[in-house]
């Protein structure tokens, strides 16, 4: 059965790691990095929330980050350090009411449906689907997605608890903003 794990957890970070990279992904980015060798179910007793004797070392973590960087994601363990840390320091418990959460998906839902709005203005039965969209067109478009992504951001907050990101640098070195 599968166990329930905290979003932007160091256990959530052991999971997607080990879904990017696989058993044989893991256990050779270890080697590489570390010059050790470890077997992958070692390092999945470490992303198991309810095992208390095994908790992952700093330097897999790091090593876990490399590979995942390695092969063109995201470090997902440094992701989850940097989602506690935004939580504990801020010292807030964000609410979670149902109010809340419903005013998160309302908003999401009229963001999807401008969107649609927006595409069916583009691309109309009384349009022709061949033509390039226009500058206002792409705009429009682009206007939301940005602001469905942005909800979807707010959502994602109230369910696991944290306060608003910062501006996260991205890996290639350029800085976004999310609200």
């Amino acid at each position: 059965m599968t166990k329930f794990v905290r979003l932007h957890s160091i256990e959530h970070g052991i999971r997607q790691a080990f879904a990017i990279l696989g058993d044989r992904g893991v256990e050779a980015v270890l080697e590489d990095l570390l010059g050790i060798k470890r077997s992958a179910s070692l390092i999945r007793k470490c992303g198991d929330p309810d095992n208390e004797t095994n908790h992952i070392q700093h330097r897999y973590s790091v090593a876990l980050d490399v590979g995942c960087v390695r092969a063109g994601h995201r470090p997902p363990l440094l992701e989850a350090h940097q989602s506690m840390i935004r939580r504990l320091s801020a010292g807030a418990v964000a609410t979670t009411r149902g109010f809340d959460l419903l005013s998160a998906v309302l908003l999401l839902q009229r963001g999807v449906g401008h969107l649609a709005q927006a595409v069916l203005d583009a691309r109309g039965p009384l349009r022709g689907h061949d033509r390039r969209l226009t500058n206002r067109e792409t705009h429009e478009l682009f206007e939301a997605v940005v602001d469905i992504e942005r909800q979807t951001e707010r959502l994602k907050q109230l369910l696991t608890h944290e306060p608003p990101l910062a501006p996260r640098v991205e890996m290639k070195g350029t800085v976004s903003g999310r609200a």
